[in-house]
């Protein structure tokens, strides 16, 4: 059990955490829980080239081209998978 004096401390802590106020600073704790897959906002993170996914998605694209929502969803995948990889 935490004695009143902890209790106390931990309350004006508490006060001293407020988190990133300017917008570059936000902008990057925005970021500390983000989601992969189905439940990712965005493809790219940052730090990724946007271009680059683009030319690798249209040559999985022109190469395999997919008809109808099945194959276009397994080609996309592909890509991103394949994009993914990569930058590891």
């Amino acid at each position: 059990m935490s004695s009143q004096a902890q209790i106390d401390a931990n309350r004006v802590n508490s006060q001293k955490s407020t988190g990133p106020t300017s917008p570059e600073g936000k902008a990057v704790s925005s970021l500390n829980a983000l989601k992969s897959g189905i439940d990712a906002q965005s493809e790219i993170i940052r730090d990724e080239d946007p271009a680059a996914l683009a030319a690798l998605s249209a040559a999985f694209h022109l190469e395999f081209h997919p008809s109808g929502p099945n194959q276009l969803a397994l080609v996309d995948t592909l890509s991103y998978a394949s994009h993914c990889t990569s930058l590891a």
